[in-house]
């Protein structure tokens, strides 16, 4: 019982993941050298390695591709905050940006498949945050999928098979409901969830097959009291 300390340099170091895939793999965020860097961490063999060395940025909001090599993650900087991708953990790194909008980009998630990015960007209308989606190469293009949501905790939130994001529209009137989006057809629904006041939302699949959605709610429909956000759980309607 008990925690280990793995880092040992001065500097706070966090916003860590870990790698899919064989062996125990950490990537982090560590100050240790100035703005902050992406560093990753082999437990089984106790190396580490540093990953990226902008000089003017610090790298924050990493995200893990499902072959356990690639990285996403947002590049802190007086000019904004953008979306790159670094293309090897092991072996020799490419690092490139990927997001070209003037404004924020923040928050990527990774699909199921590892082909495409999904992030916040508020280019369009400063202080909006739209959902976007892009495929993970070079010089792609991105595709606004819903306009006026939430951030989420981690990142838009992908259905396991890839075909629809859910998110929070960032709706007063409507008490912030959750939607479901179909990313090859940008098609839109309301969920009917019966909770109001949503944000953080968090997806996996069960062992019966079905998808099980998990949201931080102000309460439900209907409630006289709605004192604090608490966690409801939800088997998630089939898409039509």
């Amino acid at each position: 019982a008990g925690g280990s300390r793995v880092t040992e340099a001065p500097g706070a170091d966090g916003d860590l993941r870990w790698l899919p895939g064989p062996g125990l793999r950490l990537v982090f965020t560590s100050a240790r050298t100035g703005d902050g860097d992406l560093y990753l961490l082999d437990l089984d063999s106790g190396t580490e390695r540093q990953l990226t060395r902008a000089p003017s940025s610090a790298e924050l909001f990493v995200a893990a591709a499902p072959d356990g090599q690639r990285l996403a993650y947002v590049s802190h900087a007086d000019g904004g905050d953008h979306i790159w991708v670094l293309g090897r953990v092991d072996g020799q790194a490419t690092n490139w940006r990927l997001s070209t909008g003037k404004g924020l980009q923040t928050r990527p998630s990774w699909s199921p498949d590892g082909l495409s990015l999904a992030y916040y960007d508020d280019s369009a209308v400063p202080g909006r945050f739209d959902l976007i989606v892009q495929p993970a190469v070079a010089g792609s293009s991105p595709r606004r999928l819903a306009a006026g949501v939430l951030l989420n905790a981690d990142g838009p939130t992908w259905t396991p098979d890839g075909r629809h994001i859910v998110f929070v529209l960032d709706e007063d009137v409507r008490f912030d409901p959750v939607a479901r989006v179909e990313v090859a057809s940008g098609r839109q629904e309301h969920l009917k969830l019966g909770t109001v006041g949503n944000s953080d939302l968090a997806l996996s699949r069960g062992v019966d097959g079905r998808d099980w959605l998990a949201v931080a709610a102000q309460g439900r429909e209907g409630d006289s009291v709605r004192d604090f956000r608490r966690i409801y759980v939800v088997d998630l309607p089939p898409a039509p």
